[in-house]
């Protein structure tokens, strides 16, 4: 999510229904995982978005490649 800070990465989460989708299901995963216990809905959204901002950034192919990088100006 290219340079962006943690609160406006949360927001896109929030305003992008596949994400939002995506949250939700690994969120109920989360539940599942933990027997269906209630109590820890909040703790459970949260961890299904870090771990979906985390593997969303992973995907993200780098913003800005300096020169060295691609190989230009080194002789």
């Amino acid at each position: 999510m290219n340079g962006e800070n943690t609160e406006q990465q949360h927001e896109k989460l929030a305003n992008d229904e596949e994400m939002h989708a995506k949250v939700s299901l690994r969120a109920y995963e989360i539940y599942l995982s933990r027997g269906c216990e209630p109590g820890c809905e909040m703790e459970d959204w949260l961890q299904a978005e870090n771990e979906i901002l985390v593997s969303s950034t992973e995907e993200q192919p780098p913003a800005v490649e300096d020169a060295e990088t691609k190989g230009e100006g080194v002789k």
